[in-house]
């Protein structure tokens, strides 16, 4: 990656399209789960009081539909699965036929839900006529959870330490090619099939919303967390394709203590990852990346911060009226939205800002009752350590 990602994309490539995504759709399909859109009345009550005092023409107050497309039910427990099966699969398509049955080595960085994702990959796509395995380079840091994982699908695991992981990952390359294998280096977001993959929930929502809400409904927000953007650049690219550039607002959702996508996307100059670490959202301190900052400056229309309180009062909502385990990087989005409702002190005024703006636009252009918006929230995963999580909720409880 180079050092300063910059607003256009790398010259000479190609970019990720909605094309792109409904191939890749049609390419994991047999390989993924369709998440659930999944809904609660007690959810949307909350909501729409979030944003009670957000002033309408006809004085009608604003109603908020949620819909949660709950990637947290995706196999690994995340979204990730997609990205890389489009990914691993789109490059067996192109192997010459020389090499269809010569070993295949993936390799990547990851701490996170990615390493478990391309294990995944090398597990169910191995076969008695092609092997595939998978190296995952690991932070020593990293979840001994997530670890556990990647080792249970049958991957191995190179450890490194935070800041040398991209260092140790070429080494490991170079090494594994020195012995005459066969090596595909996947990185964990910022790739052009990964993203498309990843943007394949939107083309299950896209069916999913009338399921939901009625023949020809479609959202008007699409809220989704972003970190190095992957999840964020499909899921916009997929949203304004479907929807409409002037008919979705597309959001990204970010923890207030890593910041760096919102100050990238407002200050329209690349930021780093914020250091140090200041968010129980691990899976969003990643920056943005050459393909990712591009694509989120052209499809994404804001982005919005949110404070850990928030995050964890709207997991823990979410774990207990709608049965249903998210991580805290899922739980931010909705922590956007639901703002003081639960007993915290944060106001969401941007989000009243957008709401407010979505309200008129549907005015403008003639719609039937404007005031009533249907909310696309990407849940974009569940993995936890179950200890630290009870923890947050008890500290909480404690304070209160």
């Amino acid at each position: 990656m180079a050092i300063q990602p910059e607003a256009n994309y790398p010259e000479g490539m190609e970019p990720p399209t909605l094309q792109g995504i409904q191939a890749a759709h049609n390419r994991i399909k047999p390989y993924v789960h369709r998440t659930p859109l999944l809904t609660s009345t007690g959810l949307d009550a909350l909501a729409s009081q979030a944003v009670q005092d957000v002033e309408t023409t006809d004085g009608k107050p604003v109603q908020l539909s949620l819909g949660l497309k709950a990637e947290n039910l995706q196999r690994i427990g995340a979204f990730k699965a997609r990205g890389a099966m489009n990914a691993v699969l789109k490059y067996l398509e192109t192997e010459p036929a020389d090499e269809k049955n010569v070993e295949l080595n993936l390799v990547t960085h990851s701490s996170g839900n990615f390493a478990q994702a391309l294990a995944l990959v090398a597990h169910s796509m191995t076969s008695p006529e092609k092997s595939i395995k998978a190296t995952i380079i690991m932070s020593s840091i990293a979840s001994p959870a997530k670890k556990a994982g990647v080792i249970g699908y049958g991957a191995r695991i190179v450890d490194c330490e935070p800041h040398n992981r991209v260092e140790i990952c070429d080494n490991e390359i170079k090494r594994l090619q020195a012995e005459g294998r066969k090596v595909a280096h996947f990185p964990p977001y910022d790739h052009v099939d990964i993203i498309e993959g990843q943007g394949t929930c939107m083309v299950e929502v896209e069916q999913q919303a009338q399921e939901v809400w009625g023949s020809g409904a479609r959202p008007d927000v699409v809220l989704c967390p972003v970190g190095g953007g992957g999840l964020m650049s499909g899921v916009a690219i997929a949203s304004k394709g479907y929807f409409g550039k002037q008919g979705v607002k597309v959001i990204g959702a970010e923890p207030a203590g890593a910041n760096d996508a919102h100050g990238s996307f407002y200050g329209k100059a690349w930021q780093p990852a914020v250091v140090p670490i200041r968010t129980v959202c691990d899976g969003l301190l990643t920056a943005t990346g050459n393909i990712t900052y591009p694509a989120l400056l052209a499809n994404v229309d804001d982005i919005i911060l949110a404070e850990d309180d928030s995050t964890i009062r709207a997991m823990k909502f979410i774990w207990e009226r709608m049965k249903i385990i998210i991580e805290p990087s899922s739980a931010l989005a909705p922590a956007t939205i639901l703002g003081n409702t639960l007993g915290g002190s944060e106001d969401p005024i941007e989000w009243k800002r957008i709401v407010g703006e979505v309200v008129q636009a549907k005015r403008e252009r003639g719609e039937l009752e404007p005031e009533k918006l249907k909310v696309v929230v990407v849940i974009s995963g569940g993995n936890v350590v179950l200890t630290q999580v009870l923890r947050m909720f008890e500290k909480l409880e404690n304070e209160q």
